[in-house]
């Protein structure tokens, strides 16, 4: 067969809106168009009846779904693989299993092929058993991190394969967050003078929501009058059910709603967006939230500290006090104060975070796989 050439980018990924992560494919889709190269598109779950997917789909010609039926769907990834000339396999959120697909079909190509594996969380430690049946199963050429906290952690916990792991930066496609709607406090019950304060907690433990929960009620005992919202795109209810576990009731001050494609709409509404996690590859929504003009207050994490942006609130992971007294400082900001801070953000998060530098190196990177 001819030499490859093209793209296949390989996604666990199912959410209701695109959001930032589509967007960066689809910008590393057309810096790779201008190349030459094509990019061809497998999601692990059918979503093809998925508004946004029926609109991609409209714009991208070669997109795929696995059927869940093993041998069935090496057979499709060898179909792709060859009808495409595929030389260049990404893989976003995939596991083990997927990722063996690649292998399996890789027996029988006959063509160069590199895998690429994207990092966009950091990563345990891996038993050694399970390391190496996942070694068995899977070959990964190159291993990229969303940030470099997150690749020298992979580092650490994997040692061996620190030649094959770098990192590119996320970038942020800020022209989706040009568009947002207007709200009205009274359609969410909260008085004009109060303090709103917004977090993303689809993973309670992980995102702190537990923290972030008893600095409010902390808050609201001391009389200040705030209120939370928590924007969320899954686990709606189990994240209810937790909360009234852990406090015994929703308190009237939460306000918990759904995720919305222009999220920017959320950062405008709120007076500051709080990142209370325990873990974060990068935080992409931090960068999100100051491009909107809302100020930040996050944990001292690694994900967020490589952020470097300026006048950025933190507070040691899951200290209640420290999370309440920068809440408490934010509080205190008068609006000059605000505007001079959040301008300064703004004009570091357009500047290190744009997504046309990300998908230039993410290919480049590609391109030096064969040097």
């Amino acid at each position: 067969m001819k030499d490859s050439k093209n793209i296949l980018q390989f996604l666990k990924f199912s959410a209701p809106y695109p959001g930032n992560f589509m967007q960066s494919l689809i910008k590393l889709d057309q810096v790779a168009k201008k190349a030459g190269v094509d990019t061809v598109y497998l999601f692990c779950k059918d979503t093809s009846h998925v508004a946004w997917m029926q609109e991609f789909m409209k714009d991208h010609k070669n997109v795929y779904f696995l059927s869940g039926s093993y041998f069935k769907d090496v057979s499709l990834v060898k179909q792709i693989m060859k009808q495409h000339q595929v030389k260049y396999v990404h893989t976003h959120f995939t596991t083990a299993k997927h990722n063996s697909l690649i292998k399996v079909a890789n027996f029988s190509y006959g063509a160069k092929l590199f895998t690429i594996n994207h990092l966009h969380n950091h990563q345990p430690v891996e038993g050694i058993l399970k390391a190496t049946i996942k070694n068995l199963m899977t070959h990964t050429d190159l291993y990229i991190g969303c940030s470099q906290s997150v690749a020298e952690d992979y580092k650490k916990t994997h040692p061996q394969l620190s030649n094959k792991t770098t990192f590119v930066t996320n970038g942020i496609e800020f022209t989706r967050l040009d568009t947002t709607a207007k709200l009205d406090r009274k359609d969410f019950q909260i008085p004009a003078n109060a303090k709103i304060f917004l977090m993303f907690g689809f993973d309670y433990h992980r995102k702190g929501v537990d923290v972030l929960l008893e600095a409010m009620k902390n808050l609201r005992v001391k009389g200040e009058e705030v209120y939370l919202l928590i924007s969320l795109s899954r686990n709606k209810e189990k994240l209810a059910e937790t909360i009234k576990q852990n406090f015994g009731e929703l308190p009237s001050w939460l306000k918990i709603v759904e995720a919305r494609e222009d999220v920017g709409t959320y950062f405008k509404f709120a007076d500051c967006f709080v990142s209370a996690s325990r873990e974060e590859g990068l935080a992409t929504s931090l960068v999100e939230a100051v491009y909107c003009g809302c100020p930040i207050i996050t944990s001292n994490i690694p994900g967020p500290n490589s952020l470097g942006i300026p006048y950025t609130y933190t507070f040691e992971s899951e200290d209640v006090a420290g999370l309440q007294k920068q809440m408490e400082a934010v509080m205190a900001l008068s609006d000059a104060e605000t505007q001079n801070i959040t301008a300064a953000q703004k004009a570091h998060a357009v500047k290190t975070f744009g997504i046309d530098v990300w998908a230039e190196k993410i290919f480049a990177t590609y391109k030096n796989l064969d040097s």
